[in-house]
């Protein structure tokens, strides 16, 4: 049977693995709050998944450990949010890196899960560049899913209501990955509160003014009453299904495209 975690191998498996051309993918997410019924750990479950499925679908891919924790630290208020410095999660992540680079591979992909990771894995990336000549990728798993297809209108009626943190598609994604575990129950659309009439809320970290975006640094909850920024009411886990397998196949082929641009620069 096929290998793929890294975890599930012994020390003669990854010696015998090809260095020059495997492609290590690294699942990064974070532990946060995904509104009254999402999973805490949705983030780092979809990166680790989607490159678990990545690798079995591809020749030559192998998916290192996870590293669950990341940069949270807006929804801090929220229990069962585990945040930690960038300090912090950028040396693990570099570790982890650098690791790998020294057992002699050379081809690494970041699955970030979590967009509030993401200037810090473009920090290591670049430091990995410059101190090794290592050009590595980045895949951002939950992009893919709300834009392949524009948005999936076969999927979504009105892709602006339904989607957002703590909303769709993650919930549907979470139906699907943990059968019976989310309460539906609890599947509840967020309350924005208002800003000010000038300034529009976009995000906990952004506002917009005159149709431009501004940075308003808050918590989430000073922004949205139960963590959910969108309507999930209508997620299901076979939409959540049908989402994922794009997600995964969009990945296969992109993963397949980054092979030859990854590694060591001359």
């Amino acid at each position: 049977m096929k290998k793929v975690e890294i975890e599930k191998m012994s020390w003669t498996d990854m010696r015998d693995l090809d260095k020059e051309d495997t492609v290590v993918l690294i699942p990064i997410g974070t532990v946060e709050q995904h509104g009254p019924a999402g999973p805490v750990g949705s983030d780092y479950v979809v990166a680790r998944q989607f490159s678990i499925e990545v690798a079995a679908a591809s020749d030559g891919v192998v998916v290192a450990p996870s590293v669950c924790y990341g940069l949270s630290h807006q929804f801090k208020h929220f229990p069962g949010t585990l945040t930690i410095r960038p300090s912090t999660f950028e040396a693990l992540v570099r570790d982890v890196c650098e690791a790998l680079i020294g057992h002699g591979f050379k081809k690494l992909v970041l699955v970030n899960s979590h967009g509030g990771n993401e200037a810090s894995c473009d920090n290591v990336a670049r430091e990995i560049l410059d101190r090794h000549g290592v050009s590595m990728g980045m895949i951002y798993p939950w992009s893919l899913a709300m834009h392949l297809g524009r948005g999936m209108p076969d999927l979504y009626e009105n892709p602006a209501k339904a989607f957002g943190h703590g909303a769709e598609p993650t919930i549907s994604v979470m139906m699907h990955l943990f059968p019976g575990q989310v309460d539906e129950s609890r599947v509840a659309a967020g309350t924005r509160k208002p800003t000010t009439e000038a300034l529009k809320t976009l995000s906990a970290t952004r506002v917009q003014y005159q149709g431009f975006p501004l940075g308003l640094y808050r918590y989430s909850d000073e922004v949205y009453d139960n963590g959910a920024s969108a309507d999930p009411t209508g997620a299901s886990a076979e939409k959540g299904k049908i989402v994922f397998d794009r997600m995964v196949e969009y990945g296969i082929g992109a993963v397949g495209e980054l092979r030859g641009l990854l590694g060591q620069r001359q």
